[in-house]
């Protein structure tokens, strides 16, 4: 192949002159190992640092060569798909986007017919049995086309598979087309142990490893006990200044995640209730039972600032580039310190921008309450254990409840009023829900960084990710 003569000089001018933006090493790096050298290539940097761009740079070089080629971008989320076809289409490149709305025989034959450079599609129509691409993956005049493939936002395929299930078989696609066809796959977000996953499903082949650190150090990173009930959704009222309604002042453009999508919709009702009548509008829902229409519409207007925030799950989430972005808050404790990085990367995307990322956990995930409990469970079985020699029932009255002394740390029986007792029982509903969920052993240390001493809550996500190792 001729590829040899594309020096870091050539490729940096080649990419100035369609993108207007200076090619990075690492993405030059990802370029020469798809396009020279015909490799596997895994690639691992942080969200907002360029990896969108790594996927077109070694197409522009085929271009630039003449070579007839296609590449296809596979993406978790239709939304992700929209925005990189507009991207390139400001810069000359024809590209498809292909979900529900527009999976039809008319654009498949532009797709076969070589109309389109870039096809952009999810794992559900890639992998459609009977679909259009099993048709295509027959016709060698479209496959001789083939560049390589991307696989965007690679965690997914081991995070996501058990309900994206298609994502468990994308590695078929080895046996479907040419063999000299590479797979690209990148995130921000791929720990040892997801990394093995994903090279397993797909059957990578010896894959180029191109990493970079995944630190945000333009982020700053918290962690809060949840204090009210959680159904109150209380806890997230410092996103709404109290004089909103005096100054109309926006509050820092804002993003709360959450995995459930009621408590999405409820969120954002506490906090529209919270506005003034006029500006009750400005704050949204936004998950993946919303028409793809209403979440860009959505995006949009975050992004123009006619939003001050959205209460959104994963299907916002990855990849979507908003420059302002100042505040990410993620409710409650999710399954994953993969989720936790993910989300957290939507704040500060800008250049020279800074950012707050706030985990609100459930007190039931901090060692301090857990040990609480443990110790008042003691407390119960032995007085229990007491009542059961002496005959008594093992009961406590209903109408007290353990709490806190004004007048010192020691534990007092003291009597509640019915309102008290009713929030003391809906906390202890939400801590029973909670106690059964199991964390993933860095969330858990995330959340308890300083009781367990590791002085700092990035030092978590440096381990994790080994970005002491990565550069």
């Amino acid at each position: 192949m001729l590829s040899s003569k594309w020096s870091y000089r050539k490729i940096r001018k080649l990419v100035w002159s369609k993108f207007h933006k200076r090619a990075c090493l690492f993405q030059m790096r990802v370029a020469k190992a798809l396009f020279e050298e015909r490799k596997d290539v895994v690639s691992v940097a942080a969200t907002g640092m360029g990896k969108t761009l790594s996927f077109w740079i070694p197409l522009l070089m085929a271009l630039e060569e003449n070579q007839d080629k296609i590449i296809i971008v596979i993406t978790p989320l239709n939304i992700l798909g929209k925005q990189n076809v507009d991207l390139l289409k400001r810069v000359g490149i024809s590209g498809v986007a292909i979900d529900a709305s527009n999976s039809s025989d008319a654009t498949f034959k532009e797709v076969e017919a070589g109309q389109h450079r870039v096809i952009v599609v999810n794992p559900e129509i890639l992998m459609e049995v009977g679909g259009h691409f099993e048709k295509l993956w027959k016709k060698s005049h479209f496959t001789s086309k083939l560049l390589y493939i991307v696989f965007d936002e690679g965690h997914c395929i081991s995070e996501w598979s058990e309900f994206r299930n298609q994502y468990k078989h994308v590695g078929s696609l080895r046996y479907l087309i040419p063999d000299m066809v590479p797979f690209y796959v990148t995130s921000a977000t791929l720990p040892t142990a997801t990394l093995a996953d994903v090279s397993d499903i797909l059957q990578l082949r010896s894959p180029r490893l191109i990493f970079r650190s995944n630190n945000r150090p333009t982020i700053a990173i918290a962690v809060h006990r949840i204090q009210h009930t959680m159904s109150s959704f209380e806890d997230l009222d410092f996103l709404i200044p109290r004089d909103i309604a005096e100054t109309g002042n926006a509050p820092p453009k804002f993003l709360v995640f959450f995995d459930d999508r009621k408590e999405a919709e409820n969120a954002a009702k506490h906090l529209q209730n919270l506005l003034p009548d006029h500006l009750r509008d400005k704050v949204k829902h936004f998950h993946s039972v919303m028409s793809d229409t209403y979440r860009d519409k959505q995006f949009k207007a975050l992004g123009y600032g006619d939003l001050f925030g959205l209460c959104v799950t994963d299907s916002f989430g990855m990849g979507l580039d908003l420059p302002d972005i100042a505040i990410v808050v993620q409710w409650r404790a999710p399954k994953s310190i993969i989720a936790v990085w993910q989300r957290f990367g939507r704040a500060a995307r800008g250049d020279d921008r800074e950012g707050f990322a706030i985990l609100l956990a459930e007190p039931s995930h901090f060692d301090e309450d857990r040990e609480k409990a443990r110790l008042a469970a003691d407390k119960r079985r032995e007085r229990a254990a007491k009542k059961r020699k002496s005959g008594k029932p093992a009961t406590d009255p209903p109408a007290k409840r353990r709490t806190t002394s004004n007048k010192g740390s020691e534990h007092q029986l003291v009597p509640t009023s019915n309102e008290d007792q009713q929030e003391q029982e809906g906390r202890d509903q939400d801590e029973a829900e909670t106690k059964m969920a199991v964390l993933d052993p860095a969330v858990d240390d995330l959340i308890n960084a300083g009781a367990r001493k590791l002085n700092c809550r990035r030092r978590v996500i440096n381990l994790v990710f080994r970005n002491d190792e990565r550069g």
